[in-house]
């Protein structure tokens, strides 16, 4: 599913991150928004390999976990700057967030 808005667009994929990895081969991303929880690679680790390969690319990450927290404090340590939604997630939080 391809979500147009009024900034770069944005490549939605399921739960394999293969598929997000491969999606990105494709383009630049500007921007990715994944959920922290998934099978296989968890968002921090998709974010921290993309970010390698896009370094001009800004990451959103959203979860309902409070786990989270402690996991961004240790990528932040390793030079890692994510910005964090928590869920539920009102749409103009996210909206606000995209804009930022």
């Amino acid at each position: 599913m391809n979500i147009v808005l009024p900034i770069p667009w944005l490549q939605s994929c399921d739960s394999r991150d293969t598929c997000a990895i491969k999606d990105c081969e494709n383009f630049n991303p500007e921007l990715v928004i994944t959920d922290v929880s998934m099978p296989g690679m968890n968002g921090v680790d998709l974010a921290m390999l993309l970010k390698g390969q896009h370094p001009g690319c800004r990451f959103l990450l959203i979860s309902g976990q409070t786990s989270t927290v402690d996991l961004l404090e240790k990528v932040r340590n390793e030079g890692y700057g994510f910005d964090l939604l928590s869920k539920p997630v009102h749409p103009a939080d996210l909206l606000s967030r995209i804009a930022a």
